[in-house]
């Protein structure tokens, strides 16, 4: 099977030329008319083109679409890797508040154990529990 191009099938029909003077366009001093490609523009005579600069002499018989340069700097990284599934939890959330968590976490352990050592004294101390409680002897 012949190997045929998407646009000969369905797209639009374009024809590439060459202006005959193979000039890019500049006016002419004479006539005032445009020669190359501008001047092919300026009569008719095509639709587009695909590399022109905008000046302002062009940009008055022509329109221009925005321009779209090429950039110097080509910025190479590996692809990022997924995250591993056992950590991705920690990076769903900002540093400060794992901070936060760990030091909320830190004196709640401490305040615990304090207070079991205050109950152990209170505990061990049957006269204070007795004047706690009410309870006598």
């Amino acid at each position: 099977m012949e190997k045929q191009n998407f646009f000969d099938l369905n797209g639009p029909r374009y024809e590439v030329r060459e202006p005959p003077d193979g000039q890019w366009g500049v006016r002419d001093d004479e006539s005032g008319h445009f020669t190359g490609i501008v001047g092919s523009l300026e009569r008719e005579e095509g639709d587009l083109s695909m590399v022109l600069t905008p000046t302002p002499d062009r940009l008055e018989v022509m329109d221009h679409s925005r321009i779209y340069g090429e950039g110097a700097f080509v910025i190479i990284s590996l692809k990022p890797r997924p995250a591993t599934q056992h950590w991705a939890f920690v990076k769903s959330f900002r540093d400060e508040l794992w901070l936060t968590v760990l030091g909320v976490v830190v004196v709640w352990g401490v305040l615990l154990w304090a207070m079991l050592k205050a109950w152990a004294w209170i505990r061990r101390d049957k006269v204070l529990q007795k004047l706690m409680w009410g309870l006598k002897s």
